[in-house]
C-alpha cells in the first residue's frame, strides 16, 4: 500500500505527525493529506492546529505551505461551515483571489471588509445588490456606506 493511502487511512484516527516525519514526506504532501483527512471528519479544531505556528516570542500565526486558496477549496469540498471558510479566505494574500473565493463561497463578510479596506465605494454598492434584502450583510454594507470617517477612492 502506498504511503499516501496509509496516511489517509491512519490520520483521521491518530495524530501521527512525528511518525510520518521519519519517512521524510514533503511538508506540502503531509499537509494536503492531513487536511483532507481531518476535514472529512469535520474536525475543524484539528484543521486549525495544522496551520497554527508559534514564533519564539509565543505569538501565534497561521501559515500554509500549500497556500490558503487551496485550503479553502479542500474545506469547501468537505462542506465546512461558512465561519470556517471565512477564516481561511481572509488569510489569502492576493486581493483578487480573496474576492473571487469569497464571492464563490458566499463569504459576505470577507467581500464587504475587503471592499472597505480597498475604499471602493462603487464595488461595495454593486455588491449590496447581490446580498439578500434585510440580511445582516446588507445592514453591514449600509453602515459602512453611511460612515463619514471612511475616505472613499471613488
Amino acid at each position: 500500500m502506498p504511503l499516501d493511502q496509509t496516511m489517509i487511512y491512519l490520520l483521521p484516527y491518530h495524530n501521527l505527525t512525528l511518525s510520518f516525519l521519519s519517512f521524510q514526506i514533503p511538508d506540502k504532501q503531509y499537509v494536503l493529506t492531513a487536511l483532507a483527512a481531518r476535514a472529512k471528519l469535520r474536525a475543524w479544531h484539528d484543521v486549525d492546529a495544522l496551520f497554527t505556528t508559534k514564533n519564539w516570542l509565543g505569538y501565534t500565526k497561521k501559515k500554509a505551505p500549500i497556500g490558503f486558496h487551496r485550503v479553502v477549496e479542500i474545506l469547501q469540498r468537505n462542506n465546512a461551515p461558512v465561519q470556517i471558510l471565512q477564516e481561511y479566505v481572509r488569510l489569502v494574500e492576493d486581493v483578487e483571489t480573496k474576492l473571487n473565493l469569497a464571492m464563490k463561497h458566499k463569504c459576505h463578510d470577507v467581500v464587504i471588509d475587503t471592499y472597505k479596506d480597498l475604499k471602493d465605494r462603487l464595488q461595495l454598492m454593486a455588491y449590496r445588490c447581490k446580498v439578500d434584502r434585510g440580511s445582516p450583510a446588507e445592514e453591514k454594507i449600509d453602515s459602512i456606506l453611511s460612515n463619514p470617517q471612511i475616505r472613499w477612492k471613488n
